[in-house]
C-alpha cells in the first residue's frame, strides 16, 4: 500500500483489506468462552512467552 502514489486508490485498497481481515476473524470470535477481556488477555500471555522462551514453552497438561 505504501507504494501506491494515487492516495484514493491506496485509501480504498488498505479499507477493503481491513474489512476483509475482520470479516474473516469473525468465525474466530465463537471460539472465545466465558470472559472476552480474560481470554484475550490468556491468549496474548501465552504469545508473549512462546515468543520469549523462542518456543520452548513447558505444556500445563
Amino acid at each position: 500500500y505504501r507504494y501506491m502514489s494515487h492516495v484514493p486508490t491506496r485509501n480504498l485498497t488498505r479499507g477493503v483489506d481491513v474489512i476483509d481481515t475482520r470479516a474473516s476473524l469473525l468465525s474466530a470470535e465463537r471460539l472465545i468462552s466465558g470472559d472476552k477481556y480474560i481470554f484475550i488477555r490468556n491468549a496474548y500471555l501465552q504469545n508473549r512467552e512462546f515468543k520469549v522462551r523462542d518456543g520452548d514453552v513447558e505444556d500445563d497438561f
